[in-house]
């Protein structure tokens, strides 16, 4: 072949190959287009594709969601979620009825609503909350929704008065007798006793007991040394 012809014919085979490329390239395109089905789009960091906003995948279509009256799309957009005052029942958003003295929550679980202060629920309705006297009013969502004042104990839904003894003195529990005695003594039933100290021992670090000195050790109610 002429040199003179060969510039001419490498630049054809070229632009040959080009269009063949781009053929292959269309035909590609045309088929990864095919295959995405209608509401949907490719993925843009893989290959697949998504339904659009409102679609939900079901096989290999995208269905339009639907949603029910009082409700809203999701921010996933492929379910939806019931409007406030308003609970899923089903595949309906029903209203919440809120009994008297209570009020709507927040919160997508439970009743949807709680009693105000000084109330508590029972079963669908906000029954007051009855406090003894000497009592008050405690914020918890659980117990009896009261507490005795200092002083005082509950007993059989009451409050009653918590007698301390001579030498003894009131705690901030509410358990147990509600007192204790004074350094020195110690509990005997009802009463705070003193407590005698043998030879070579001490008050302890309670106040209401005593140990041995060191070197010494308990032995038969005496503090000894061997």
């Amino acid at each position: 072949m002429n040199s003179r012809y060969r510039p001419t014919y490498r630049l054809r085979s070229w632009l040959a190959l080009f269009a063949f490329v781009a053929f292959l390239g269309g035909s590609v395109s045309s088929l990864a287009a095919d295959s995405i089905p209608e509401n949907a789009h490719a993925k843009g960091y893989a290959s697949g594709w998504l339904c659009d906003y409102g679609f939900l995948k079901v096989d290999q279509n995208c269905i339009a969601v639907v949603v029910p009256e009082n409700a809203f799309l999701d921010t996933s957009g492929d379910g939806w979620k019931c409007h406030r005052g308003f609970k899923k029942t089903d595949e309906a958003c029903e209203p919440i009825r809120v009994p008297q003295n209570g009020y709507l929550t927040d919160s997508a679980y439970g009743t949807g609503w709680k009693c105000e202060r000084g109330f508590r629920a029972s079963a669908d309705d906000c029954v007051a909350i009855e406090i003894p006297e000497h009592g008050y009013l405690e914020e918890l969502s659980f117990g009896p929704g009261w507490k005795c004042n200092r002083g005082y104990r509950e007993s059989e839904n009451r409050c009653i008065g918590i007698k301390v003894p001579a030498n003894g003195y009131l705690t901030e529990t509410f358990s147990g007798t509600g007192w204790k005695c004074e350094r020195g003594y110690q509990a005997d039933g009802e009463k705070c006793v003193p407590f005698v100290l043998p030879v070579n021992a001490h008050i302890d670090y309670s106040g209401n007991d005593w140990a041995c000195n060191n070197p010494y050790i308990l032995q038969k109610g005496r503090c000894i040394v061997f």
